[in-house]
């Protein structure tokens, strides 16, 4: 099960950095159509990132909690077949 939870936080955070890496490209793709410019589209950036690291903690803690009811179901459903 702890294994389960290293992975969990594995996934929280490759989240994250999924989440900062499309705030780039939506940025940069702003800017190539000349909607923003270079200062506003670093800004927009910050903000996203500031906004994901601040849920950080409540995303790995909802990943941890999936795994977890998907750990416990694959138990439950392993009994139900070796009792058959």
């Amino acid at each position: 099960m702890k294994d389960e939870f290293r992975k969990a936080k594995l996934v929280g955070i490759g989240l994250i950095v999924v989440a900062k890496e499309t705030a780039q490209k939506v940025a940069k793709e702003l800017m190539r159509k000349g909607k923003i410019n270079e200062k506003q589209a670093d800004a927009f950036v910050s903000k996203i990132a500031a906004k994901v690291d601040k849920h950080r903690g409540r995303i790995e803690k909802e990943v941890r909690t999936e795994i977890s009811r998907f750990v416990k179901e694959v138990e439950r459903k392993g009994k139900r077949k070796k009792r058959k």
